[in-house]
Order: structure tokens, then sequence, then C-alpha cells
């Protein structure tokens, strides 16, 4: 499909999910950034700040629930409403609270509601459309809307504490977002109608409409969705942890500037917003499973590379090797979320909200794992060690990218003989 035809053809919806996933992108971006000033401001050390990121990740899961099996049982576009009402409410408490806690209970309740919007936004893209290639770049769509929001937020943080130096100012000014997305979501002619036949396995397997554990252990069954889940994993490890310890790392562990690790997060970033552009609106020689495995080896290069730099200290000479290595991190990490989830919808194409929901478990689960472990590790050996951790975190990725694949073609094969 031409790239005119694409959006031709995309919803209004897509587009205003596009917008609410640059809004999350910035949100999601804000901490691993801010990670200094608000260690300073609440005095933290490594571990404590480690609590505060796996907390949020912990409540991704509980959103991940409210925007999956929940989310299906209820208006969604009500569910949109709520949730985007409640998120603007909780961002006015971060920026009031003087106490750590409140911060704390604030922050995770983000947590829950950016994964539950964007747990809802996928099952949404994914009702738009029956055609294979024109889903899955739609599914795009909300990964190119997150890495904008990302790769804009140091550039809007620099320009804010340039103009006000409290660390509140960015996460104030969110509000607007906030408030426009919230007037974006209301028009009730921009939903899709609601599935009126019931899911494939709820057809299978009597007992599921009351079980719904049985569902789940049904998708379960499948090799590949334990592959894909497996990815999903390492994939939250190596790119919400380098979101959230990247700035440390730069400031900290290798003693630069500021300025520097906001660079640092802006071509890490920059790479991830090049590879979903591409992938979601240019054409392609390059299959999906092709896609993966590429740019797999290029994130483990990427962050070898930064390791190296860092251990080395030659990065205080070659600062603009070590953006590049950032850059290839994310381009390496920019269209798994899309394509792994396209691999469990072709298998179970009627259950797009659960698998989304247990994509966004196991990507809040290794981000979780990789903000306590990098924390304590950094804690115990200081951060420029405890960086180690992402090439072990990149290579499993690419096992397990590599077994996916192997796999698909296995049953490809079988399938053919049968």
């Amino acid at each position: 499909m031409r790239t005119t035809d694409f959006i031709r053809s995309t919803p209004i919806l897509a587009w205003v999910i596009l917008y609410a996933s640059l809004a999350v992108g910035i949100f999601g971006n804000l901490l691993g950034i801010m990670t200094p000033r608000v260690q300073a401001h609440f005095a933290l050390d490594y571990t404590q700040m480690s609590f505060l990121m796996s907390l949020i990740t912990v409540g991704s899961l509980f959103g991940a629930i409210l925007g999956g099996d929940i989310a299906k049982r209820f208006d969604q576009r009500i569910l949109l409403l709520i949730y985007t009402s409640i998120m603007l409410l909780l961002v006015l408490v971060l920026v009031t609270t003087a106490h750590y806690w409140v911060f704390v209970v604030a922050y995770t309740g983000m947590g829950v509601l950016d994964a539950a919007l964007f747990t809802i936004a996928h099952s949404l893209l994914a009702r738009m459309s029956q055609n294979e290639e024109h889903r899955t770049r739609m599914l795009s769509l909300a990964d190119v809307g997150f890495s904008l929001g990302a790769l804009f937020a140091p550039v809007w943080v620099s320009l804010i504490l340039a103009w006000k130096s409290q660390w509140q100012q960015p996460y104030l000014l969110f509000t607007v977002f906030m408030v426009i997305l919230l007037l974006a979501f209301s028009p009730k002619r921009f939903y899709p109608a609601a599935p009126s036949t019931p899911a494939k396995a709820d057809i299978d397997d009597p007992t599921a409409s009351s079980n719904q554990l049985s569902v789940y252990l049904s998708i379960l069954r499948q090799p590949i969705i334990l592959l894909v889940l497996g990815a999903y994993l390492c994939l939250g490890f190596v790119e919400w942890g380098q979101a959230f310890w990247l700035t440390s790392y730069v400031t900290k562990g290798l003693n630069l500037s500021e300025a520097s690790a906001n660079s640092s997060i802006f071509f890490l970033m920059l790479g991830m917003l090049i590879g979903r552009v591409w992938h979601a609106f240019l054409a392609s020689r390059w299959s999906a499973q092709q896609k993966l495995q590429g740019l797999a080896i290029l994130c483990l290069v990427g962050v070898i590379t930064q390791n190296i730099l860092g251990l080395s200290g030659w990065v205080n000479v070659a600062i603009y090797l070590f953006w590049l290595c950032s850059f290839l991190v994310g381009l390496g990490m920019s269209v798994a979320f899309p394509i792994l989830l396209g691999q469990m919808i072709e298998l179970f194409p009627e259950q797009a909200s659960r698998l989304s929901a247990l994509s966004v478990i196991c990507i809040s689960l290794g981000s979780s794992i990789a903000a306590l472990l990098v924390g304590y590790l950094a804690e115990v050996f200081g951060m420029r060690l405890a960086f180690v951790a992402f090439i072990v975190g990149a290579l499993t990725y690419l096992i397990f990218v590599t077994a996916l694949l192997k796999q698909r073609k296995r049953e490809a094969l079988i399938l053919a003989l049968d």
C-alpha cells in the first residue's frame, strides 16, 4: 500500500491515538530526563530511585489489565475520557506535593493509566482494518506518536528549564497536552462500532466466558506466543532501562554535562522515531521478520559500543560516537512492538486487546527488572559498571527474536507439507 493511500484510508481516531501516544511519550520520558533533579529534590539514592521506577512499571501491569480484559466490558470512549481526566488530576498532584510518598503514588497512578490508555489504543487500531498490512502500519502509529513525544521531551525540558529552573515546570505545562487530549477523545463519531461477534477463543472454549484464565491459557499454549513474550520482556529491559538510566549514566557515571545527557536521550529517541516512521509510512523490500532481526543486531552493536566507550574513558573525546550508538540502540528497538504484536494477532485476530495487554505486561516486567537491577548494581558497583547489564538484555533479545523466526519457518514448512 502506497503512503498516500495509507494516509487517506486511516480513520480520524487513529490520528487522535497518534497524538495521545505523543503525549504519553513525553510523559514517559520525563522521569528519566529529570532523574538527577528529582533525586536531588527528594534526597534519594540509586536504590530509592529504582524503587520509584519499579513501582511505575508495576503500575503498568495493572494498567494493561484496565486496558485489556476490563476494557472489553465497557464503552472504550467512556474509559478513555475517564482515564484521561484522572491523569490530568494526577499531574496536578505531582507538581503541587512536597511529600515523596504522595509523589510516588501519583506517579504510579500515571503508570497505570498510561498503560491502560496505550492498550485500549492498540485494541481500537486493530479493529479499524481487516487488511494485515494496513492494520500493522496503523498499530505502528501508536509507536510513532510515542517516539515523537519521547524525542520532543528532552528538547522541551531543556527549553522550559532554561526559562524556569524548577523541576516541576515541565510537568505543569504537560497539563496542556492532557486538556487537548480530553477534547480530542470526546466525539462519538470517531469510534469504530464494537465487534458484534464473540471472540474466536470464546467460541472454541465454552467455559471461556466464565473463566477468563482459560482464554489466556489457550493463547499461551502457542510456542510463538511464548517466544514473542520473551522478546517483549527483553525489549522492556533495554528500551525502558535506557530511558530510565541513560541520563544518570552520562551525568554521574561518565561525569559529563546535563546537555550531553539530554543529547544522548535525544538520539536514542531519534533512532526509535526514524525506525517507526520508516515502518509505518514507507514501503520497504524488507519483510517484517527481516526488519526485526536486522535491527536487533544493530541494537546489540550499539549497546556494546556504548559500554566500550564508557568503560575505556574514550567517551570524553568521542561523545559524537556515543550519541551515534544511542541512535543505533533506539533504531534497533524501534519496530519491535508492532511487528511482535502482529505476529500474535495473526494467530488470535479476535483477541487484540488481550494480546496487547500481555505485551504491555511483559514490557512492564522487563522495565521493572531494569529499574531494580541497574539501580542495585549502580549502588554497589557504580553506574558505569551497572550499565553493562544492557549488553545481556540486548543479547537475550536477539536470541529470542532469532528463535521466533526459526519457529515461524518451521511452522510454515509443516503447513506446506500438510
